[in-house]
């Protein structure tokens, strides 16, 4: 860890799954809404938010929470990524849950029925996997519709040669068991793109599988990492 504790209470042994959801306005926490549609859950959950009281405008079941992390705003996205992902990491081993699910995910973002539950349930199948790939798409705007190609083209291409590290890792498309995230000592706090790179440094030691059933619609992002859109040029992939 490189920030102190920052939740004093004590979670629930049933804790299983911290969702960690990036945001950009409160507007955007009717995603917490959305992933508890559907069938309530047998496990309890917990929503991590960074900055800001929540203002929640629905009653949240017994079996979620909410914490707002109080974070300094002018943190490096990379440094708030990781304080994020240790902190859900710490919730989840006072609950004596190794195995239990960090899930980040991204506001704004359009989630299958289910979501959470599939995710929970595909973990306690395949005991061995130790990551969780899940489908994406972007809404259908030509900037939009243009960067998925560009990057499911890559990603189809480094398969066609079984390049080991053939998947996506866009934040907020992706699970990772707890255990797993301690085992490669999380993600260093000057990572370019962190998603990326915890991705990528994972897949090293870690069982990255994709799952079909849960699906998820990212938000369109204002802005783009330069070098990743320039690794997507069509161009860059043929060589």
């Amino acid at each position: 860890r490189i920030h102190p504790r920052i939740i004093d209470s004590v979670p629930s042994q049933a804790l299983k799954q911290v969702i960690i959801l990036f945001r950009e306005t409160d507007a955007h926490l009717d995603a917490v809404e959305n992933l508890l549609k559907g069938h309530p859950l047998p496990y309890a959950v917990e929503f991590l938010i960074p900055f800001g009281a929540p203002q929640l405008s629905f009653a949240m079941p017994s079996y979620a929470a909410v914490h707002s992390l109080h974070l300094d705003t002018s943190m490096p996205f990379s440094q708030l990524f990781k304080v994020c992902m240790d902190e859900a990491t710490d919730r989840l081993m006072q609950a004596k849950q190794r195995k239990g699910q960090l899930i980040p995910l991204v506001s704004g973002s359009e989630f299958s029925p289910d979501f959470l539950g599939y995710i929970h349930e595909f973990f306690r199948r395949k005991t061995g996997t130790q990551a969780l790939e899940i489908p994406f798409s972007y809404p259908k705007t030509p900037l939009a519709v243009t960067y998925e190609t560009h990057l499911k083209n890559l990603v189809q291409r480094l398969r066609d040669i079984n390049y080991p590290h053939a998947f996506y890792s866009e934040l907020g498309s992706f699970a990772i068991r707890c255990d797993a995230y301690q085992a490669q000592n999380g993600i260093g706090k000057q990572a370019k793109d962190p998603a990326f790179e915890l991705m990528h440094k994972f897949a090293k030691i870690g069982r990255i599988k994709t799952f079909e059933f849960a699906r998820v619609v990212l938000p369109w992002r204002r802005t783009l990492n330069p070098k990743k859109w320039e690794v997507l040029n069509p161009e860059r992939i043929s060589e």
